[in-house]
């Protein structure tokens, strides 16, 4: 599990689970590949868009995401098939939520199930620069430095604009800082 002098490669743990990414060196001029392993086990390789940097995210024990461009990979530490969703424009950040995936874009807030189907969505006007969470709320800033916060009810998967008290706790916690 040696990458090749020159090629990219990281390895992320999360809980009790290790995940290795290395450059394939493989591409078809639109995607490139990456070899992976999962608890030092070979996997199937990954292809995300060409000229992104994998980005990996490692929830609980047992399931991951990487993306690059506007490509996802899910996966999981058993062996099976990874799940793969193209996007209509670049992922930001992916984060684990009680059934699925919320998934923030360049202009748009999406909640995935387990078998990728995008279940709710929330376009905004502006590119979409950074995401956190704050007791439970998703906190988005824009280009413009506009903040947006959504409710995530990750029972139903819907997505819902936060209300005015959401907002002003945030600005609270802001003023904490």
């Amino acid at each position: 599990m040696t990458p090749e002098p020159g090629r990219w490669a990281a390895t992320f743990v999360f809980g009790r689970t290790i995940l290795s990414l290395f450059d394939s060196g493989i591409d078809d001029g639109a995607r490139h590949a990456y070899e992976i392993y999962v608890n030092g086990h070979r996997r199937d390789p990954i292809y995300i868009q060409r000229h992104f940097i994998p980005s990996v995210g490692g929830y609980g024990d047992n399931r991951f995401a990487v993306w690059g461009g506007s490509v996802s990979v899910f996966g999981s530490v058993e062996p099976s098939n990874y799940r793969v969703l193209a996007h209509s424009e670049p992922i930001l950040a992916i984060y684990r939520i009680r059934d699925g995936w919320c998934v923030v874009s360049e202009l748009s807030v999406s909640l995935i199930d387990e078998t990728c189907k995008a279940v709710s969505s929330e376009m905004h006007d502006e590119v979409i620069v950074s995401s956190s969470w704050h007791n439970g709320i998703l906190c988005l800033e824009d280009f413009e430095k506009r903040h947006l916060f959504f409710e995530v009810d990750e029972e139903k998967m819907l997505l819902r604009i936060a209300s005015g008290d959401v907002i002003r706790h945030r600005d609270q916690l802001d003023n904490q800082k």
